[in-house]
């Protein structure tokens, strides 16, 4: 079959360029000398407005710009499908050893990111044959890289809740593991499903002194067309990654740019987030100490501020993604115990992580 394609440049920076040509003429015309038909205060304050514009536009173009040219180099001069296709290595992971058991488990992966950040993790499960399945969350993995200026949290619950669904009509239980983006619907999953096991790694929740400029983000109507709008694509450039492995972090990083307007939906997801109200046997924080994107401490501090029943496990020579990153091994392992339920629950009460 014969895909049609197009250039993210012509549907996006094109009209952002006469756009930019369009009030560089306004405010030419705008601002003729014409003192006997314009008073001069209003004049000024139409000239601020103006540049104020300008400048966004500007932003705005050079974002486009470099957000495209990064898609290019990865994906090719053509990125934009007619139909969607999944990356080949980006492909939903899944596994039921025969007969259908009591358990099984879903992983959901972070932000710009797939199902292959646990791949890690599967050898551990595939010895232990404990059923699981790893969706690729809607937006991410797939050359239709439109897809990303359209991302919803309301989609992404869907997905993941349709996921649990499906599950539980097979299994008695299901357990959840979510990195990120994923820690963060899977707390939220439990918030209206039931749970086995809950295991976090370094959830994107942010319990911490900006949280009221994250729920301002979140929540401002205004500022969350606004701002995706002047910078619809952010750089994720090489010193923001926290993976100590170079190869690990060319492995697992799907995308150079992030869109904005998923950031934001990110947050408007963390805004739902009650942990109160969730609905587990057991939780399970995995964090690293040289996260650059989540503080580990202030999330633990959060669980423990709630009552939240929890364990805690703190790596000290990890970034972001404790299952890739320096000790993924040993994460995965620790992993492993808890889903055979061969830690100790509740945990002892101690100063230091159970």
């Amino acid at each position: 079959m014969k895909i049609r394609k197009e250039m993210i440049l012509v549907r996006k920076a094109i009209p952002t360029i006469i756009a930019l040509l369009l009030v560089c003429l306004l405010t030419y015309l705008l601002f003729l000398d014409h003192p006997d038909s314009v008073d001069e205060i209003v004049q000024d304050i139409l000239f601020s407005i103006s540049a104020l514009v300008l400048l966004a536009i500007t932003i705005r173009f050079f974002s486009l710009i470099m957000g495209i040219t990064r898609i290019r180099r990865e994906f090719g001069r053509y990125v934009v499908d007619k139909f969607t296709h999944t990356i080949n290595q980006c492909k939903p992971l899944h596994q039921s050893f025969g007969k259908k058991k009591k358990h099984a488990v879903i992983l959901l992966h972070g932000f710009i990111s797939s199902p292959i950040v646990f791949d890690g993790l599967l050898q551990e499960l595939n010895d232990n044959q404990i059923d699981y399945h790893a969706p690729l969350i809607h937006g991410f993995g797939v050359k239709r890289v439109q897809l990303l200026f359209s991302l919803t949290e309301d989609e992404w619950v869907r997905q993941v809740t349709e996921t649990y669904d499906i599950l539980a009509s097979q299994y008695e239980h299901v357990s959840v593991i979510g990195h990120s983006l994923g820690g963060t619907l899977a707390l939220y999953l439990s918030q209206i499903r039931p749970v086995k096991h809950l295991i976090l790694l370094a959830p994107a929740i942010f319990p911490c002194s900006t949280q009221r400029v994250h729920n301002l983000l979140a929540e401002n109507k205004f500022l969350y067309a606004l701002v995706p709008w002047v910078f619809p694509l952010l750089p994720i450039f090489d010193k923001m990654r926290d993976d100590f492995d170079k190869k690990t972090a060319e492995k697992y990083n799907l995308y150079s740019v992030a869109p904005t307007r998923g950031a934001f939906n990110v947050l408007r997801l963390q805004a739902k987030i009650d942990v109160k109200k969730a609905q587990y046997e057991t939780l399970d924080l995995f964090y690293g100490a040289n996260d650059m994107a989540v503080d580990g401490e202030k999330v633990w501090d959060y669980f423990k501020q709630n009552n939240a029943l929890h364990r805690v496990h703190r790596f000290d020579h990890t970034g972001h993604n404790p299952l890739i990153d320096g000790e993924g091994d040993f994460a995965g392992w620790i992993v492993g115990h808890i889903l055979r339920e061969e830690l100790a629950w509740p945990p002892c009460k101690c100063n230091g992580a159970a």
